[in-house]
């Protein structure tokens, strides 16, 4: 199992001595500890992988050991790359290091090197048991600093290279554990709420909530935290038990004022949650749920015109005059008129909320006798 050629037992004594000293550099006082302990760190991995390129890295239990590695090594760069935030002296004194994740960008760059050279190394087994079934679990770390940085578009070639390895045969996603099957779905449906594909982030992100340890109800947490709003933008609104037992409580109010189509609460729940929503991913997604608040709002609007004849034009319960949604949605919007009303009704009937016309001349909004307000295709 221990290396025999000259290069390989240098690789791994590069491998130990950088491992060993960061382990003393963790018990010193250093006050750049953690940049120590980053580059420490860094040697050890470098040493690593070049071990990686030997056939002593076949088999499925070196792929814990590299995701173990590619976990240890993200860890201490965003520990450096925080305390250099915090810490400006240290800052200046590191000029190599400018930017807010230049540690981050570091690791990342080793990742990509090991990423390309595992595939090509020298092997003695077939698939999956061989140096590759490693790459699956690299592959999810690069993507994983990748969303670190919000540079989701850049993660998809990680993912195309998974999709890849699965087409040809040579793997089947039931070769991995539970665990990297729910952190890839994961990440998936992630990628599909940045790519604006919510049913399949749907797909995806219930697939890792349902596959999801019950002894682990952060990871649960973590998940619900986007399959939530991803839920309600296709029209399924959480209990409020649910919300409660995960400590979800942010999207209690923004639900309800969703459901009931009430613009001010909608606005309030938003703008409270503001922070917490932008710093989880999550705002745009909730934000978004303000086409569907409105569109339930008009829908109220349609209903009560429709039940009372008093409000209808021309006996016609399909024609809604749109001074009814003005005197509504002023108290959102102060500073709102009929053609702002006209725009918004415009855009939801553009983008699949409402069914039916607007007549400018007369200020009226014509519906369908058909599912004026159509569920759009999930």
């Amino acid at each position: 199992m221990f290396p025999q050629d000259q290069e390989s037992q240098s690789a791994f004594k590069k491998f130990l001595a950088g491992f060993i000293l960061h382990l003393q550099v963790k018990q010193s006082a250093a006050k750049t500890k953690s940049n120590d302990v980053f580059n420490a760190f860094s040697q050890s991995f470098q040493g690593f992988s070049k071990i990686c390129e030997s056939h002593i890295m076949d088999g499925r239990w070196a792929g814990l050991v590299v995701d173990l590695m590619c976990k240890l090594m993200i860890h201490y760069a965003l520990e450096a790359d925080l305390d250099s935030k915090q810490n400006k002296a240290e800052l200046d004194k590191i000029v190599e290091y400018t930017s807010a994740h230049s540690r981050l960008e570091k690791v990342y760059t080793q990742f990509q090197t090991l990423f390309r050279r595992m595939p090509q190394c020298a092997t003695t087994s077939n698939a999956p048991n061989n140096a590759t079934y490693s790459v699956f679990y690299l592959s999810l770390r690069m993507i994983k600093i990748r969303f670190k940085m919000n540079s989701y578009k850049d993660s998809e070639s990680c993912f195309k290279w998974i999709d890849m390895q699965f087409e040809k045969e040579n793997f089947n996603k039931s070769d991995f554990s539970i665990s990297w099957r729910v952190t890839h779905a994961y990440l998936q449906g992630r990628l599909h709420i940045y790519k604006n594909e919510l049913p399949e982030a749907r797909e995806k992100l219930r697939f890792a909530f349902e596959h999801s340890h019950p002894g682990y109800p952060n990871n649960k947490r973590k998940i619900l935290k986007f399959l939530i709003p991803v839920e309600m933008n296709l029209y399924n609104f959480p209990s409020e038990q649910l919300l409660t037992k995960y400590s979800l409580t942010e999207y209690l109010e923004i639900s309800q004022a969703c459901m009931k189509g009430d613009m001010v609460k909608f606005e309030q729940a938003l703008s409270q949650n503001m922070d917490n929503f932008v710093f989880g991913g999550v705002y745009m997604i909730a934000e978004r749920l303000r086409h569907l608040t409105l569109r339930n709002l008009i829908k109220k609007v349609a209903l009560v015109v429709k039940k009372e004849p008093a409000y209808q034009q021309n006996g016609k319960a399909s024609i809604v005059k749109l001074d009814l949604i003005f005197n509504i949605l002023k108290e959102w919007d102060s500073q709102i008129d009929l053609d702002e009303i006209e725009c918004i009704i415009a855009n939801l009937i553009y983008m699949g909320f409402i069914k039916g016309y607007i007549s400018h001349e007369q200020r009226l909004m014509v519906l369908s006798n058909i599912e004026p307000f159509p569920l759009r295709k999930q």
